[in-house]
């Protein structure tokens, strides 16, 4: 909810920049662990539709990013504290590479955010156990991305996510 407030309040125009540039991107690689890996997967099959795209395990990235990494792609970390050992050295081996890096993560001080081209954060505030509130906000941030991408107009899309929010209040 309070991410929606945040993203609806410039009329998306970070997300849609993103995207923007996700569609210009020679490939897209999504790279986090745990839920932030998962997450991604969830609009892979639709993004490959239109672009190459695909999603890697941080300590896979990791290992294999000099080789996987090539100029003109769009790299987008996904991690809740922008600061777990994975991406900081994902993120020392990226430094030489010619690519456009977004972060997606609930802390914009973190090392992950300073290093990267472009910050889409979470505004999940603290979490107080498991992922849970992380995991959701990414989810409707990847949704809104890969909207954007089609070409969908945003706000209308927000007051689903938004009542969607009201419902898993009830739930939970």
């Amino acid at each position: 909810s309070n991410m929606l407030k945040q993203y609806s309040k410039s009329k998306f125009k970070l997300i849609i920049k993103a995207a923007d540039k996700m569609k210009t991107a020679q490939k897209i690689i999504f790279c986090g662990m745990g839920t932030s890996f998962f997450a991604p997967n969830c609009i892979l099959s639709r993004l490959r539709k239109i672009k190459e795209a695909f999603c890697l395990e941080a300590a896979e990235m990791a290992e294999d990013c000099t080789t996987l990494v090539k100029k003109g792609d769009v790299i987008i970390l996904l991690s809740q504290s922008g600061e777990s050992i994975e991406i900081l050295n994902i993120l020392k081996k990226l430094k030489t590479r010619k690519v456009f890096l977004i972060s997606i993560t609930n802390n914009p001080n973190s090392a992950l955010a300073t290093a990267s081209d472009m910050i889409l954060e979470l505004y999940a505030g603290e979490e107080l156990s498991i992922t849970n509130k992380t995991f959701t906000n990414t989810l409707a941030l990847l949704y809104l991305l890969e909207a954007a991408i089609e070409g969908a107009e945003l706000n209308s899309l927000s007051v689903h996510l938004e009542e969607s929010c009201f419902a898993m209040q009830d739930i939970i």
